[in-house]
């Protein structure tokens, strides 16, 4: 699935038709102005500006809505992705804020995690080649009915 043109593909990416921007955490904020804050903080603290994307509630709802739609016949049977991006919608609907943010290394995952500790995130996932990661800087709530079965845990406690 193209991404529409007025957003970055890097942050915007698909796979199998579902939003996997792979070495990329996304995280999600009930503040925008926390957003904002924390998107300042990480510029301070090392990371360059075209690393960061900052995703409203709208153009994040109506982007996962249209993967959503779209996802490839092997998405769906492989349901793990279409799961955290149900939950990605979830939070968009609610009006969460995204932070996109590209990570090229585990310092760089290191401090992200650092820094976002001090600020009210709703969801945060690092999204590998293998791997959708929950990272423990999110407090993980669903704020809907959960995509998650009954022997699934969203992370491990």
């Amino acid at each position: 699935m193209p991404v529409p043109s007025d957003l970055p593909p890097e942050f915007f990416a698909t796979r199998m038709g579902v939003y996997y921007p792979n070495h990329h955490a996304v995280l999600a904020m009930a503040d925008g102005e926390d957003a904002t804050r924390l998107r300042e903080e990480l510029l301070r603290s090392g990371f360059a500006a075209d690393a960061l994307w900052d995703a409203s509630p709208a153009t994040m709802a109506a982007f996962l809505r249209r993967t959503s739609e779209e996802a490839g016949l092997l998405a769906q049977v492989v349901a793990s992705e279409l799961k955290q991006m149900e939950i990605l919608l979830q939070l968009a609907e609610s009006g969460c804020r995204f932070l996109i943010v590209r990570l090229d290394d585990d310092a760089q995952k290191e401090q992200l995690m650092r820094v976002g500790a001090a600020y009210p995130i709703e969801k945060a996932l690092h999204y590998q080649a293998l791997a959708i990661e929950e990272l423990s800087i999110g407090d993980a709530t669903i704020p809907g009915e959960s995509p998650y079965g009954i022997n699934e845990t969203p992370r491990d406690v």
